[in-house]
């Protein structure tokens, strides 16, 4: 199940959340021995990264970015890093979303000299409150391509370029709030169906 999402805030925050695409600070402490697939070492990366972005840590996500770095989103729109790191912050800092929780998954890793590109889908949920209905679940999904380049033993972020990215209801959350509110429906008919109706008269009700 999904749906248009129209809220300013949401919309800027899932441009936001799509950019997400790094490595933590634990990458220089990667294992890259011959055993280690340029793969391997780029799950490992990102896996350390949904950690980080799990814990709201957005210093030690933006501390591996390489100030040069470069996001082109999926519209075609290219955002230097100093703008990036300014709507990361925001992101976290805004009270309508909470509890981000975020897996990537390597598709496919070719090197190129110093750099690595990797191929990669994502998801992530999270929750957002909205003015009418409350807190709402949400999914996204993405796929794009990054790329890092080894400086002074550590991979930096210097390429970004988001493919493709989809917002919707979490599946399961909407069907367990469909759930509640036919719960919610039944148990008002049965209220109404034991009201004793009224038998009407010249003197009214009697």
């Amino acid at each position: 199940m999904t749906r248009t999402v129209t809220t300013s805030a949401l919309a800027f925050a899932a441009m936001a959340l799509t950019l997400a695409c790094s490595i933590s600070k634990g990458a220089s402490t990667v294992d890259e021995s011959p055993a280690q697939t340029p793969t391997i070492v780029a799950q490992i990366l990102y896996d350390q990264y949904d950690q980080s972005f799990s814990n709201h840590d957005v210093k030690q996500l933006l501390d591996f970015y390489d100030p040069s770095f470069t996001l082109v989103d999926v519209k075609g729109k290219r955002i230097g890093f100093a703008e990036y790191r300014k709507q990361e912050t925001d992101t976290f800092n805004n009270a309508q979303l909470r509890n981000f929780k975020k897996k990537t998954t390597i598709k496919d890793v070719q090197l190129q000299r110093s750099q690595m590109v990797v191929y990669y889908e994502a998801e992530m949920h999270f929750e957002y409150q909205d003015q009418k209905s409350g807190w709402e679940s949400l999914i996204q999904t993405s796929s794009g391509e990054t790329t890092w380049q080894r400086t002074g033993g550590r991979w930096k972020l210097v390429m970004g370029h988001v493919l493709r990215t989809n917002l919707g209801l979490d599946p399961q959350w909407a069907a367990m709030r469909r759930e509640q509110l036919e719960n919610r429906l039944k148990a008002v008919d049965r209220a109404s169906s034991v009201l004793v109706p009224c038998n009407y008269s010249y003197n009214g009700c009697r």
